[in-house]
């Protein structure tokens, strides 16, 4: 049975963030308060009034269950799939505000986000594994050494489009891509890449 408790983890998930960098979003707040949190543990009408405003969630939905969790909830174009493993070849383009479907917007939206769905299960061990739904921002630029060690979806020269962790390749301006429970692929010639800044587990 889902509980407040269940609901701070989801909101956290949702952000990419651990126990440690949820709590630095919260003045005052601990890593062990936020564990205990998510185990229902401790909780204060105040410490939920923190998290609704921080992340944008509805205060009464996030205390009572009851509503929609998103603050005037509202949808995200789903412009596509992205291979986690699989090899998914190019996400049609969609203008900003089209898409082939729509998906419930994350906590903290931005105006330009869209979502896509993965596709094999190479991050599974980074909770985006098969059909989960990743929302970035519809901004296709170059790589950017800001991006290192985070998940982000990528639009390689031969065209595919896959979702990994980004790393450095052997020579400056080329890069690897790292899945959860598989090789590196080294010195990939990427295209574009977009930070990926929310998930939804499957």
């Amino acid at each position: 049975m889902e509980s407040i408790g269940s609901r701070i983890r989801s909101i956290r998930q949702k952000a990419g963030l651990t126990q440690t960098e949820f709590a630095t979003r919260l003045e005052g707040v601990t890593r062990g308060a936020v564990g205990n949190w998510e185990r229902d543990l401790g909780i204060k009408t105040e410490n939920l009034r923190a998290i609704a405003q921080q992340f944008d969630v509805d205060f009464n939905w996030l205390a009572t269950g009851r509503g929609a969790p998103v603050n005037g909830a509202d949808k995200v174009p789903l412009v596509g799939k992205v291979g986690g493993g699989a090899v998914v070849y190019p996400i049609d383009d969609h203008a900003v505000g089209a898409g082939l479907d729509e998906v419930d917007a994350p906590p903290r939206r931005t105006p330009n986000m869209v979502a896509v769905e993965v596709e094999g299960d190479s991050m599974a061990a980074w909770n985006a594994d098969d059909g989960s739904i990743l929302y970035y921002d519809d901004r296709q630029e170059p790589p950017d050494p800001g991006m290192i060690g985070k998940i982000v979806i990528v639009w390689c020269e031969d065209e595919r489009v896959l979702v990994k962790k980004l790393l450095p390749g052997s020579d400056p301006g080329s890069w690897s891509l790292m899945s959860s429970n598989g090789a590196i692929e080294r010195d990939v010639p990427v295209r574009y890449a977009a930070r990926v800044k929310f998930i939804e587990p499957r």
